[in-house]
């Protein structure tokens, strides 16, 4: 009967007996509806639209069981990506571990379109020789980034 349970995260079926997780996925499972594409999550969701669930005394994140559920654990220092953009989608192949500046730059994020910029307010193109980057992280260019030659203008 626990062969069932082999490919799940042991984190999440370890307080839960067999009989009560197949109680929880029914309840999960009824809160999905499948289309061609995503599968959609109809239960709860919070203020940005993401699925959320009940899982014993904690509420997680519905996308996040699902992964779990199919994939394994997520791994440290990951966070899952929609890959259709879908909030609301639990299908685990529209589900990806990826890092945080990864799922930021496939998002329609202010980092996004910050770092597609290739100009500054006024004109002058961003370049190495020309862009002041404020922070490092482990040798990524990240934080903000200023244009050398408008400030050149400014201390003037």
């Amino acid at each position: 009967m626990l062969a069932m349970f082999d490919g799940l995260n042991r984190e999440l079926c370890w307080p839960f007996t067999p009989y009560r997780w197949a109680s929880i996925l029914k309840r999960y499972w009824s809160k999905v509806q499948k289309t061609e594409a995503c599968w959609i999550w109809t239960g709860e969701r919070n203020r940005t639209q993401y699925g959320r669930f009940w899982l014993g005394m904690n509420r997680i994140a519905a996308h996040r069981f699902s992964y779990t559920m199919e994939k394994g654990s997520i791994p440290q220092g990951q966070e899952i990506d929609h890959l259709c953009r879908n909030h609301s989608c639990v299908n685990p192949n529209h589900l990806e571990a990826v890092d945080h500046r990864t799922n930021q730059m496939r998002g329609f994020t202010f980092t996004r379109r910050n770092a597609l910029k290739t100009h500054c307010i006024h004109g002058h193109e961003f370049t190495q020789e020309n862009t002041l980057s404020r922070g490092k992280n482990g040798g990524q260019r990240v934080g903000k980034r200023e244009c050398l030659a408008c400030i050149r203008l400014r201390n003037k």
